[in-house]
């Protein structure tokens, strides 16, 4: 049965002058937010108004030329990506099966996407798509050329160009036009095909980074007496950081004892699956939770592509926070449609292989 649904959602941005580090421990007010909408979903059908424009879609972007649009608001149907010019005439409509990461260029002539076997390059000046070897992890430059991180060969790629590196690389990004590759406590610069160390974490690991009118803005992570500190630091030249802010976030909460869990373990000693305090109330013994769609319910938000939903979506306020149900090993961090499907996948093990684990969606990136 298909229902009637309009949905409103209205995003606004307060703007800081001076402070850039939130509690968490990433950038805000970087000048990447996406601009103002309203999202109204009609049937399957999702179109999006901004300004005086209206156009089909659920997430975009202000583009050097006008802007671009993705569907995908959905879990499992493939997504759809829309060229528009500034009046709102669409140039372009191509499907994918996914766009993970979908990111802009610093001067929006480009953009790029992993479809999940490709990095997909799109130049909006001339409208077209140009798919290249890729991964999840990279970054696009203002020529339209993409710096990439291959997980499976510890190696980074930009221009044919690729060289091994010592560990896993968690982001891409360039600054000034140079790619930079971050590791747990590096950062890399490439130039002219060398490969150089610029900045080191002397404690903690390497949180977030950022670029933010027109100068570098690192994020470094501690944990101190039941809490993360967060310290960030900023450059121009890459060469000379200084430190800039600090926050910091208590750990300290109430505990759930080994006697309350065994109690509740034994209250349900039927059930066979693991037993996990839930991710909003995490501190709450008993709690009503209000759920949407729920495990296996099935999904028909797009004609044609009905499915099975792969989890459940526990309904809470914004910016809430989420806490992991056990400790684990953080093994992806990325978005599938833009905004909608930010996630983190922590496993049970500390493997390359499969094993395991669980999904954490539907997050606020910053």
């Amino acid at each position: 049965m298909k229902i009637k649904l309009i949905i409103v959602a209205l995003f606004m941005y307060m703007q800081s002058m001076c402070q850039h580090l939130n509690q968490f421990g990433h950038f805000i007010n970087t000048g990447n937010e996406p601009i103002p909408y309203r999202l109204i979903l009609e049937n399957s059908t999702a179109r999006i108004k901004t300004g005086e424009l209206t156009l089909d879609g659920s997430s975009v972007f202000k583009t050097n030329y006008g802007y671009v649009t993705l569907s995908g608001s959905d879990e499992n149907a493939e997504s759809i990506v829309r060229i528009y010019s500034v009046g709102g005439h669409k140039l372009s409509e191509n499907k994918f099966r996914q766009t993970l990461n979908f990111t802009l260029s610093v001067n929006k002539k480009y953009a790029a996407f992993y479809d999940g076997d490709s990095l997909c390059v799109i130049d909006f000046y001339h409208s077209s798509y140009k798919l290249i070897e890729g991964s999840n992890i990279f970054a696009v430059d203002d020529n339209g050329n993409a710096a990439w991180f291959k997980n499976s060969a510890n190696t980074i790629h930009f221009n044919s160009f690729s060289i091994l590196v010592d560990g896993p690389v968690y982001r891409v990004l360039f600054y000034k036009g140079v790619p930079l590759f971050i590791t747990r406590d590096n950062i890399f610069a490439l130039n002219n095909r060398q490969l150089s160390s610029i900045y080191k974490a002397k404690e903690g690991r390497i949180f977030d980074v950022e670029t933010i009118a027109g100068k570098l803005y690192i994020s470094v992570k501690r944990e101190v007496n039941e809490k993360f500190i967060f310290d960030s630091f900023v450059t121009v030249d890459l060469l000379h950081f200084f430190a800039d802010e600090e926050t910091s976030l208590s750990l300290s909460r109430k505990k759930r004892n080994a006697t309350d869990i065994q109690n509740a373990t034994s209250r349900m000693s039927n059930l066979t699956n693991e037993l996990i305090a839930d991710p909003l109330y995490y501190f709450e013994d008993t709690i009503y939770q209000p759920v949407g769609n729920s495990y296996c319910e099935m999904q028909e938000y797009t004609a044609g592509s009905t499915y099975p939903h792969p989890g459940v979506d526990l309904l809470g306020t914004y910016l809430q926070e989420v806490r992991s149900v056990k400790k684990g090993y953080v093994k992806a961090v990325l978005t599938t449609s833009a905004q909608y499907h930010w996630r983190i996948a922590i496993s049970n093990l500390n493997t390359a292989s499969t094993s395991q684990g669980y999904l954490y969606a539907h997050l606020e990136e910053t």
